[in-house]
């Protein structure tokens, strides 16, 4: 093996340090690129567990309303109720 060295030009080596600037700012872009993407899947996730509350909300809903019409259905027979004026009226039998 020689022992010579060689010396890279000014030109080579300001080649070189371009080259690794290139190479840390995509670094940096895809670390920021990362953190975004946690994030969203982050609100991803809230989004779901909000969604799945209020479904959950909507079948207790739901359930209090077959409750609410089998306790008039109950006291008052079949028929057709009108929430505009508040009124029932039985099905003929």
């Amino acid at each position: 093996m020689s022992d010579t060295v060689i010396k890279f030009t000014e030109l080579e080596m300001q080649d070189i340090a371009k080259l690794q600037a290139n190479y840390q700012q995509k670094i940096f872009e895809l670390g920021q690129l990362e953190l975004a993407k946690v994030e969203l899947e982050q609100q991803q996730s809230d989004l779901t567990d909000s969604r799945n509350k209020l479904f959950e909300e909507w079948k207790r809903i739901q359930a209090q309303e077959n409750s609410l019409l089998k306790q008039l259905s109950d006291k008052y027979g079949d028929g057709t109720l009108s929430l505009k004026d508040g009124t029932f009226k039985p099905i003929a039998q």
